[in-house]
């Protein structure tokens, strides 16, 4: 009720004009419209579906990769006991209705004695974001990550850049939630480092935008040193 009262409903006019703002702003930036910036909002309980699959820790950090206006970081904020809620997006005028947003939550949570995890919203790409979220808490703790995947690029459903990001960035024993595509882990058969996403659960949801989505959570382990430059993924 809180969210969908700063938000609306994912099938609301706000909604759609939040839509239309982000095609907009791709248009402007990259003369087109890049089918993996597009913008869709994911439905609130299968959201806290997948966090509950997660098992999320106290002391976690939350970064959602892709956060748009920031209605799942807030939501996450509401839910539980985080170090930090982080927020990733590289659209602006996204980022500043997140902000905004965040203003409100943060008075009405005061008015309506809610509990409410200290967030932070940055606008910057994942491949420089990213670091800096999951080590904002001194690197050891592990977090658990949320990619709206249908917004990033892939390899067939594979998600080999992002899964090579991840890796650089994450501690051992962390999470990651991906949206209708997947981690790849580094086989490690060249002799190098390597890393594994070890396949925790995988759903089903409903989702407004799209009808239906598939998601997996994910356990992130090192499999040896760090991860070379995306060699032997697969």
């Amino acid at each position: 009720m809180v969210v969908e009262s700063l938000f609306g409903a994912t099938s609301s006019a706000r909604a759609f004009s939040r839509q239309d703002l982000s095609e907009k702003e791709v248009e402007a930036k990259f003369g087109g419209a890049p089918t993996w910036l597009t913008y869709g909002e994911f439905d609130l309980d299968g959201f806290f579906e997948l966090l509950r699959a997660a098992a999320p820790r106290e002391g976690e950090t939350f970064v959602d990769v892709g956060s748009g206006c920031g209605r799942l970081v807030l939501a996450a904020a509401l839910v539980h006991n985080w170090r930090a809620c982080v927020g990733i997006e590289m659209l602006g005028d996204l980022h500043e209705l997140a902000t905004k947003s965040h203003t409100k939550l943060v008075a009405a949570s005061a008015d309506l004695g809610l509990q409410l995890a200290p967030c932070e919203l940055v606008c910057d790409e994942a491949d420089s974001a990213l670091p800096r979220a999951l080590r904002g808490g001194g690197g050891d703790a592990a977090a658990v990550v949320f990619v709206y995947a249908t917004c990033w690029p892939s390899v067939g459903p594979h998600l080999t850049a992002l899964s090579e990001t991840l890796a650089g960035a994450l501690p051992d024993g962390s999470r990651v939630i991906t949206v209708d595509k997947q981690l790849v882990s580094d086989d490690a058969s060249g002799g190098g480092g390597g890393f594994a996403f070890d396949e925790l659960a995988s759903f089903t949801l409903k989702n407004y935008n799209t009808h239906q989505s598939s998601a997996w959570v994910y356990a992130f382990r090192r499999t040896g040193g760090a991860a070379e430059g995306g060699r032997n993924l697969s």
